[in-house]
């Protein structure tokens, strides 16, 4: 996906601080997406509702979709932080 990464220059943001921004909030998904993959989602979870197997598909079709979320942000972040790296050095490094 396209990103829209800003333009090094002398009054702005220094390249070392936004490649570092952009590092903590990847492993901030990191762990997220590690959290998510940790939670439980079970067919015995869903076997007293009125559809069990309906729920439960649905369930874990949703639980899916957060994940496949937070790794698309994952990599829109990087393809930034690459397009910030890919700059070349300026005196606000």
């Amino acid at each position: 996906m396209p990103v829209t990464a800003p333009t090094l220059n002398l009054n702005g943001t220094s390249k070392r601080a936004l490649i570092s921004e952009v590092r903590a909030a990847i492993h901030a998904l990191f762990e997220a997406e590690a959290a998510l993959e940790k939670m439980t989602v079970h067919g015995r979870d869903y076997q007293t509702t009125d559809t069990p197997d309906v729920h439960f598909l649905q369930a874990r079709k949703e639980h899916r979709e957060r994940l496949a979320a937070l790794t698309r942000i994952r990599e829109e972040l990087s393809a930034y932080g690459e397009a910030i790296a890919a700059q070349g050095r300026t005196v606000s490094e």
